[in-house]
């Protein structure tokens, strides 16, 4: 009977992080500027390997910014991939100067994520020149 309960508790254990999404994210771009008053999202180039099987990709955050791509990519087994992510406000945004965020990559099937954080700058027109 313990046993049971030892061997069941390891596989409660042990189940969630084989099934972990296993990424390793590198962001290639710097000084990532978006522009107040202009529709122009702030652009990311993000190198992504995919370090387990084949997976079903989605990015997504909870600070109230769209970022494309929208839906899921398919990353294959151990390939690593590039991704051009873009982030813009999706209502009223009047926060000037450098703003750090954290985002999400999902495992569509097994719903495992990776959390990352990523910064860029928000200026005014005139400081662009």
């Amino acid at each position: 009977m313990k046993k049971e309960i030892i061997l069941t508790l390891l596989t409660l254990l042990l189940i969630p992080s084989i099934l972990a999404i296993d990424l390793t994210v590198e962001k290639v771009s710097s000084g990532e500027v978006m522009i107040e008053g202009l529709d122009n999202p702030a652009t990311f180039d993000l190198k992504i390997k995919n370090n387990g099987p084949e997976a079903d990709i989605e990015f997504y955050n909870l600070v109230g910014l769209k970022i494309y791509p929208s839906g899921t990519t398919k990353i294959g087994a151990f390939e690593t991939k590039d991704f051009q992510l873009k982030v813009s406000p999706l209502g009223e945004f009047n926060y000037l100067g450098p703003f750090t965020f954290k985002y999400y990559i999902r495992d569509a099937a097994t719903e495992s994520e990776v959390e990352q954080t990523l910064t860029f700058r928000r200026i005014k027109l005139n400081e662009a020149f």
